[in-house]
């Protein structure tokens, strides 16, 4: 095995009945997450409803307020214009899925 300088990027993939956000949709899946100590984590940052009826911005801001160092990475899908249109403040990297 060899190591690389490549960054660890966390998510958690989790189903919440009656939401379609999948990837690390709340802030207990952030906590889990910093529990292994990645360098980045991946959040849906589409348009769909959140566990909870929480904004994406308001996730955002919690995670800040916890963890003020930690980078975030917007996962969005760019079909059918699913993608959120502006990033909220703490979102520094997008990552897109096609289909």
């Amino acid at each position: 095995m060899q190591a690389v300088s490549l960054p660890v990027i966390g998510i958690i993939k989790r189903d919440y009945a009656g939401s379609q956000v999948y990837i690390t949709p709340t802030l207990q899946e952030i906590d889990e997450l910093m529990t292994v100590g990645p360098q980045m984590i991946a959040l849906d940052a589409t348009l769909h409803q959140r566990p909870g009826s929480l904004a994406l911005a308001d996730l955002v801001a919690a995670v800040r307020a916890r963890y003020p160092d930690l980078l975030l990475m917007a996962d969005i899908a760019r079909h059918a214009g699913r993608g959120h249109p502006c990033l909220p403040t703490g979102l520094r990297l997008r990552g897109e899925t096609h289909w």
